[in-house]
């Protein structure tokens, strides 16, 4: 990605450059495996052009740091060490007003993932989130409002459609980054990282891995 930003230390460094205005979110997703990662791809390109990353559900939203994200990285694999896999089933095509979000329920998988993101959200990793948690599969970001109805028919119609499976075990999450360039004082507003957002991958971690994983962290400490 281009441009970078500040990396802080502590809570006392502002995890932006003052000069560019560039701030620095991260995330944690689980990215869709095939089929389904495809035919959600093409559709969501066709409901929201402007996307142009993968089909995912998001275990953390995205947030500014404020500690190094090597640091934030080490404590969220500390808490990631005891999970498992989480069977995920994708359901309807469902919509949240306020933002003008389509997006797929889940008709299996959602209270683990609230559980794991709980678990998550805390100690260097903590963010007060502007929307409250709900995971799912966004289909189409910040439709606007004279589209937003027809959009979310075409959806259920298109994923009508689809005839693959529609259920999967999230295996692995990927720790990843996008910079955006504002107002620092902007930071914690809805709406502030925006779906045509391009992110980058930095780490991932293996659910339910062997135990030498956990090991391995654990020597990389010592």
């Amino acid at each position: 990605m281009s441009g970078s930003a500040t990396v802080p230390e502590s809570m006392s460094e502002p995890s932006c450059s003052d000069a560019g205005g560039v701030v620095e979110f991260f995330a944690l997703v689980a990215y869709l495996p095939e089929p389904v990662a495809t035919f959600l791809s093409g559709l969501r390109h066709e409901l929201d052009p402007r996307f142009c990353g993968r089909p995912h559900l998001t275990i953390l939203p995205p947030r500014p740091l404020g500690f190094s994200p090597s640091m934030v990285w080490r404590e969220v694999q500390q808490l990631l060490s005891s999970s498992h896999p989480i069977r995920v089933g994708l359901g309807d095509v469902e919509t949240f007003s306020e933002s003008h979000v389509i997006f797929l329920q889940l008709s299996t998988g959602a209270s683990e993932i609230e559980i794991l993101h709980q678990r998550l959200n805390t100690g260097k990793a903590n963010y007060p989130e502007p929307w409250k948690f709900h995971p799912h599969v966004t289909l189409a970001h910040g439709v606007c409002a004279e589209k937003f109805q027809a959009t979310s028919i075409d959806a259920r119609a298109r994923w009508a459609e689809y005839c693959g499976p529609r259920s999967f075990s999230m295996t692995q999450l990927d720790w990843v980054k996008t910079s955006v360039h504002t107002d620092p004082a902007n930071v914690g507003n809805r709406g502030l990282v925006r779906s045509d957002s391009e992110w980058a991958d930095l780490e991932h971690w293996n659910l339910g891995a062997p135990l030498r994983q956990s090991e391995e962290l654990q020597g990389s400490q010592n």
